[in-house]
């Protein structure tokens, strides 16, 4: 009579038994990137929900297999130092928690990815490196400028117009993908006035090597770097879970072209991925390439920066 362990596996085991199919959540932790999350959504007025996105962004990445045909056989995973301890609805106790997290982690690893959480985060993930150094390079892959301006209450589309206000100078800052007929006018006034380059997406749809532009214009302009990566400016029918989705936005290559120029030219300590609203997502599109993209940051990261 047959063993009843020789023909019972554990709960959640995969049906293909493949003992050489190593998943990210296979390999040893890396000293070098943390990987944090910060679930909070609180900002957002249009299309809530991102606040669930870390633990989703995770459940892929943690899943995907270990070798790119580009960049050889990944044999780290990033880690993962769990989420900051939100405060809901909080904003001031929410990002005193969240920037002092970050100003820990970016004196104990070289390079930290952050899963968002709204796009309001951001204020407070660039505030540690701010305050340290003289000037800071910022990549914004963005179909807004998130430089309001509000009657009351907060939104996570005033952010970058908060840190050009309370460190000016401080911050030199290339935005790429900006949508068409998805901002008033004063905003594209206000990131001239404060200096920053403005890559629309429709420049880089006609020509995507204009992708690189962002790179040139802050290279060498700063003493450390950080890329924000808001997922709405992917077009829709790539990332339809996002809260504000974009017509005619960039295409994921786009995305990854700059990527992959970007992070072994200035390696950046942070790089965030932010407004992935999963209940709104349509067969977890926008989450699998969320988690590709952090996959593929690691990557780099672990390859290219020393």
């Amino acid at each position: 009579m047959d063993d009843l362990r020789d023909l019972m596996v554990p709960p959640g085991t995969t049906l293909m038994r493949d003992p050489r199919n190593v998943a990210v959540r296979d390999l040893e932790e890396s000293d070098r990137v943390a990987l944090l999350g910060v679930p909070w959504d609180w900002g957002i007025t249009g299309r809530p929900g991102s606040r669930h996105s870390p633990a989703k962004i995770r459940s892929y990445l943690y899943s995907m297999k270990t070798f790119s045909p580009v960049h050889g056989e990944l044999r780290f995973a990033p880690r993962d130092l769990g989420d900051v301890k939100i405060a809901p609805g909080d904003w001031e106790t929410t990002g005193k928690r969240v920037t002092n997290a970050l100003q820990l982690i970016y004196s104990q690893f070289p390079h930290v990815i952050i899963l968002g959480g709204d796009h309001s985060i951001t204020e407070w993930t660039l505030t540690p490196l701010l305050e340290e150094y003289e000037r800071v390079g910022l990549i914004l892959l963005d179909a807004h400028y998130d430089m309001r301006s509000v009657e009351e209450g907060y939104t996570s589309g005033l952010w970058l117009y908060n840190l050009v206000k309370k460190y000016r100078g401080k911050l030199v800052a290339s935005i790429v993908g900006i949508g068409e007929y998805a901002n008033p006018p004063y905003l594209a006034e206000r990131a001239e006035e404060a200096g920053f380059k403005v890559i629309p997406a429709q420049t880089v749809l006609n020509d995507p090597s204009t992708v690189y532009d962002a790179i040139e214009y802050i290279e060498g302009e700063a003493d450390a770097y950080y890329i924000s990566i808001d997922m709405d400016h992917i077009d829709q029918a790539f990332a339809p879970g996002v809260n504000s989705p974009s017509h005619l936005g960039l295409y994921p290559q786009h995305t990854i072209m700059l990527l992959e120029e970007a992070i072994p030219v200035l390696c950046p300590k942070g790089v965030d991925i932010v407004e992935v609203v999963p209940h709104l997502d349509v067969a977890d599109a926008t989450v699998r390439l969320s988690a590709l993209i952090a996959a593929k940051i690691h990557h780099l990261f672990t390859g290219a920066c020393k």
